[in-house]
């Protein structure tokens, strides 16, 4: 038994900071989630804190005290997500799609929505816990890319599957749930730092 958990916990070994990221963001190893429905795809990306440390580092060694300090910084009693809106229609951004030209208030409206109110739209599942969204944030882009994009932390309860839930009451696509199953999580491999 305690030879399974060893396994378990361990996840791939350890990787660079480079390979971590690239291993987080590819769709096969379960930590990113998608769906698409209507004209709109919703793409969800866990990020564990190392990976958070690699990507806001942008190093290929770190030491272990600069990895230490900045994990107790983002604490590890929270789950940190990217979501993503964006629109199946060429050549358009999500923005665009919702705002009337006949109507110059709309935009505003929009975009007052997707910069503070949307936050109260997310949620966690998380067994049977519902947990709000903790920390948000949306950086604007100005209409130069062509979907949205937020950060957002979560309450931590580890060993449980973590469904993201969206309840949508701007674009009219429902309540959308993107899961990211604990054992992509417990597979998920460490940081390598520097060992002084």
């Amino acid at each position: 038994m305690l030879l399974l958990w060893f396994l378990l916990g361990c996840g791939d070994g350890d990787l660079s900071p480079r390979e971590l990221v690239r291993w987080v963001e590819k769709p096969e190893n379960g930590l990113k989630a998608g769906k698409a429905i209507n004209n709109y795809l919703f793409e969800a990306q866990y990020k564990p804190l190392d990976y958070i440390i690699a990507k806001e580092e942008r190093k290929d060694e770190l030491p272990a005290t600069l990895v230490s300090d900045r994990k107790k910084a983002l604490g590890n009693e929270m789950d940190y997500f990217n979501f993503r809106i964006s629109t199946t229609e060429q050549g358009k951004d999500v923005v665009s799609t919702l705002v009337k030209e006949d109507d110059p208030g709309t935009k505003e409206m929009v975009l007052k929505y997707l910069s503070y109110d949307i936050k109260d739209d997310f949620y966690l599942l998380d067994g049977q816990d519902t947990l709000k969204c903790l920390l948000f944030n949306h950086p604007p882009n100005y209409g130069l890319a062509p979907y949205l994009d937020f950060v957002m932390g979560f309450e931590s309860r580890p060993g449980k599957d973590k469904r993201l839930v969206y309840n949508d009451k701007l674009l009219k696509t429902g309540t959308t749930q993107l899961t990211i199953k604990n054992e992509n999580i417990i597979k998920t491999p460490t940081l390598k730092i520097e060992r002084q």
